[in-house]
């Protein structure tokens, strides 16, 4: 299995983990996945008390949707995805918030909305690319990108009917951005 030779070769070089010192200070710890391969590599899991990784509705692997684009390109096109919907992780981080009380608790919540395949749901499929211009793929994924700020404000949202959000530190980042030719490549991976 390719994923656990990776994994085996691969080893978090850090001293210490933002969890592990979160964790020392007393708070619960949790990271709510729906990108699982994050923990395939050896020491991703550090710090963690809980670790989440909820299946994905209609799931599809990437093996799976790499055949059904090969063998089947018009069939489900963009319609199923190999991860949970953001709605699912926000759940699942709201049910930890619960689990943890009124405890301190930190919380990595990883969103997958921003990769491929890139298949907005209802009612941001088509905002960007109602007349099916050539750009799709970058539509689609500034659908992606749409929808995911929608929840992750309904998140906060959430938050701030809970009052957690004026108490709490909410950092938002990536660990990638996605490139549509603009340099000479497309995706992730090939460029900084």
């Amino acid at each position: 299995d390719l994923r656990h030779a990776l994994a085996s070769d691969f080893q978090l070089q850090a001293k210490v983990t933002l969890a592990e010192v979160m964790k020392q200070q007393g708070f619960q710890t949790g990271a709510i996945l729906a990108n699982a391969q994050v923990m395939f590599f050896n020491g991703m899991d550090r710090g963690f008390d809980q670790i989440v990784k909820p299946q994905a509705r209609g799931w599809l692997s990437l093996t799976g949707e790499t055949l059904r684009r090969t063998l089947m390109p018009g069939n489900y096109a963009h319609a199923l995805k190999p991860y949970p919907p953001a709605e699912t992780i926000s759940r699942e981080v709201l049910r930890f918030l619960d689990h943890c009380g009124p405890e301190p608790c930190f919380i990595l919540a990883n969103y997958m909305e921003a990769h491929w395949p890139f298949a907005a749901a209802a009612p941001y499929r088509g905002e960007f690319n109602k007349e099916g211009w050539p750009g799709v793929q970058v539509a689609r994924y500034d659908e992606e990108l749409l929808g995911l700020d929608a929840a992750i404000g309904e998140l906060l949202a959430q938050l701030e009917e809970r009052g957690v959000l004026d108490r709490a530190w909410i950092v938002i980042s990536a660990d990638h951005g996605e490139e549509f030719w603009e340099h000479g490549s497309y995706m992730h991976g090939t460029s900084l």
